[in-house]
């Protein structure tokens, strides 16, 4: 966790055009906090928690979407109940701005006990985390959504490096698709990522856009034992802000 500094006040400001944020958010957080956090969601938002069937997830999807308020009214200047979101027709988020709001690209993903979310000024990126459920090794999807390079990079390691290969891969594929804000739409097959273990996160292939391997950028973000974690941004380099986003009710 070395790369994962306190936040502070500046930690809202870019000091660089190629400088990308994310931020390591828990989400299990004090009753009170959670209340509050729920006083700044939409209406919306209220539903879409409330269908959630189990207490676990709809207070983590609470959490989640509360605590983004907060640090997007930071980064923003703008009071977090006060945010408006817009959706694409594959369900990507983004702020609906009256022109007056500072631009803000940004993602989230959350997975058990932690989120991610990731910033930008510009550019559109896309973050996956999860936790590796110690029951779950889903190799028995590899066949079903991956590419088949990727079925051969897996079947070409010993077995006790495959889970972990499987989970490379997964929260890669999911942070791309993130990313281009495309959803399924963009089919896990026709794509391909680097997931050997040891070796640095990349993008190989990817047949339904060939550009894209030139243009988009794909980095794991080393995470808590026990989590997976990658980010995709549109552009061919940049340089990473690890925030920790503990005590964001300072925010409130």
């Amino acid at each position: 966790m070395q790369d994962w500094q306190p936040w502070h006040s500046d930690s809202f400001r870019f000091s660089a055009e190629d400088e990308v944020h994310v931020w390591r958010v828990p989400l299990h957080i004090s009753q009170d906090f959670l209340h509050a956090l729920t006083a700044l969601l939409s209406i919306d938002e209220k539903e879409r928690a409330a269908r959630f069937k189990f207490e676990k997830h709809r207070k983590n999807f609470i959490s989640a979407r509360g605590q983004l308020r907060l640090l997007l009214a930071a980064y923003t200047g703008q009071s977090p109940d006060k945010l408006r979101f817009t959706y694409n027709r594959f369900g990507k988020p983004s702020l609906i701005s009256d022109g007056t709001l500072p631009q803000i690209c940004f993602n989230i993903s959350h997975s058990h006990e932690l989120a991610l979310m990731a910033f930008h000024p510009r550019w559109e990126l896309g973050t996956d985390i999860e936790w590796m459920k110690p029951d779950f090794d889903g190799l028995h999807l590899v066949h079903r959504f991956f590419s088949q390079n990727e079925i051969e990079q897996i079947n070409a390691l010993p077995d006790h490096l495959k889970r972990e290969a499987f989970f490379n891969g997964w929260t890669r594929k999911e942070a791309y698709i993130k990313a281009r804000g495309r959803g399924l739409n963009i089919p896990l097959h026709r794509f391909s990522v680097r997931l050997t273990p040891g070796e640095p996160a990349a993008l190989l292939e990817t047949s339904h856009d060939p550009r894209a391997v030139k243009e988009w950028s794909l980095q794991d973000i080393p995470i808590d034992t026990g989590y997976k974690a990658a980010l995709v941004v549109h552009a061919i380099s940049f340089r990473l802000k690890q925030w920790l986003g503990e005590h964001l009710r300072q925010l409130l």
